[in-house]
């Protein structure tokens, strides 16, 4: 497990179905994945 940091990674993971991640930046993943 690692921390999920970057939007590019945070894309990609969600792309490929993850379900959960850890990251420091909780706002950019939500828009993030209310962009996809």
């Amino acid at each position: 497990p690692y921390t999920v940091n970057s939007e590019a990674d945070m894309i990609r993971l969600l792309q490929y179905g993850v379900t959960g991640l850890f990251t420091n930046y909780p706002d950019v993943f939500n828009r993030v994945k209310a962009s996809l």
